[in-house]
């Protein structure tokens, strides 16, 4: 195989990891907003939020215990 052909075939293969990288990340984003909007519907229509969604997604930040009611969107 000539080094051209092999620098193509590398190439081709970057610029496929890189779309699935930055489709991976798009992904991840998409399922953040989601879970935020989730959580916000469950705060305004009063619905209990169960423990292990607090624990996975709104203890891990540091900056929630911070929150003042002023900051709250609802």
């Amino acid at each position: 195989m000539s080094k051209k052909k092999k620098n193509n075939n590398n190439s081709e293969c970057f610029d496929e990891f890189d779309y699935i990288y930055y489709e991976a990340l798009d992904t991840a984003e998409q399922q953040k907003n989601d879970i935020k909007k989730l959580i916000i519907l469950l705060i305004e229509y009063d619905i209990p939020i169960p423990d292990d969604i607090i624990n996975k997604y709104l203890k891990k930040d540091s900056y929630i215990d911070n929150i003042s009611e002023e900051d709250l969107p609802f």
